[in-house]
């Protein structure tokens, strides 16, 4: 993933060894998702939610 100037996010295949295809697929289906049916309801259970606030990224 990269920034740019305007801080948009977005993927970047130079980087990627097997590049990114089905991970843009991914995003691409569930943004068509959220669009048909708004708001995904995701249950997580007290230790993914402690695993989810302690996350600081991947280093690259």
């Amino acid at each position: 993933m990269e920034t740019d100037a305007n801080a948009n996010i977005k993927p970047n295949k130079k980087k990627a060894a097997n590049k990114i295809d089905p991970a843009v697929a991914f995003l691409m289906s569930f943004g068509t998702y959220l669009l048909e049916y708004g708001e995904v309801d995701i249950n997580l259970t007290d230790a993914q939610k402690q695993a989810l606030d302690e996350f600081k990224g991947i280093e690259l």
